[in-house]
């Protein structure tokens, strides 16, 4: 009898690899001693996914350029404004809301705010 693990949660940021544990795109994250994360990815993980996608309208940087400060110095990570901007503008971002019923609520007729 064979144990069925269950598949890894899936974010956005999976996309690219993890500068943190260097896991590679499509990976899951890990850490060093204990193994597979199966639960979340590293935080600079999630850094990475943002500056890659997303324009900063605090420094409007493009897509690929770290954030900077009021002096073009690179920032360690991106603006929190850049962040919502990648979660705004990637559907696969967007986590699907669930009902206290368990029914998942369509997003597609929220109104931006």
């Amino acid at each position: 009898m064979s144990t069925r693990q269950p598949p890894p949660l899936r974010f956005p940021q999976v996309a690219v690899s993890c500068p943190w544990c260097h896991a590679t795109p499509g990976e899951p994250c890990a850490v060093r001693r204990r193994g597979p994360r199966r639960d979340m990815t590293h935080q600079a993980r999630r850094n990475a996914w943002v500056i890659s996608v997303a324009v900063c309208p605090a420094c409007q940087v493009t897509p690929g350029t770290p954030c900077a400060d009021t002096n073009r110095r690179p920032l360690p990570e991106p603006h929190p404004e850049r962040d919502a901007e990648a979660v705004r503008t990637q559907p696969s971002a967007r986590t699907p809301r669930v009902h206290a019923l368990g029914e998942q609520l369509d997003l597609t007729d929220e109104q931006e705010t």
